[in-house]
């Protein structure tokens, strides 16, 4: 899941559609801007490539894997 404020930062790169709904520890439930296909970040030595939800939304955390 990634901040709203995160993906502008990367320069709003295209969003895929999401029917998804998620829902917080605390019950609260976010409705996805959309999914950011294809994103690289590296784990140690090595990039990996994955799909991360956008939310719109008061989170505390710019990116939670």
């Amino acid at each position: 899941m990634m901040s709203m404020s995160c993906w502008k930062t990367l320069g709003s790169p295209p969003l895929s559609r999401s029917s998804t709904t998620l829902k917080a520890f605390d019950r609260c439930t976010y409705t996805p801007c959309g999914i950011l296909s294809n994103l690289q970040i590296e784990l140690g030595r090595k990039t990996i490539t994955i799909e991360v939800e956008v939310v719109d939304g008061p989170l505390d955390y710019n990116i939670l894997l």
